[in-house]
């Protein structure tokens, strides 16, 4: 049978216990967190989007519309400059 301090504040509890209880309320937070995160990727999915990779939160568009943007620019340097050399030279 459990022990009781007698001043109304719940067991007794020894370092260990309290150790278990902590850990079980991190796990219980880390257990709802994944949760959350399948019930969000479920939802996207029902949407018709892809579900969110994790870590990357949208920034892969931006990375490819910036490289399109890069080649673009450099391609149409590479052809003026063609044009310049043909023309004068």
């Amino acid at each position: 049978m459990d022990e009781w301090n007698g001043r109304g504040e719940g067991r007794k509890g020894g370092e260990e216990e309290k150790e278990e209880r902590r850990s079980s309320r991190r796990m219980k937070r880390k257990r709802e967190a994944k949760e959350k995160r399948k019930r969000k990727r479920k939802r996207r999915r029902e949407e018709g989007r892809k579900p969110a990779i994790r870590g990357q939160n949208g920034k892969g568009q931006q990375k490819q519309d910036r490289n399109s943007g890069c080649l673009f620019i450099l391609f149409y340097f590479i052809l003026f400059e063609q044009k310049i050399l043909s023309s004068g030279a």
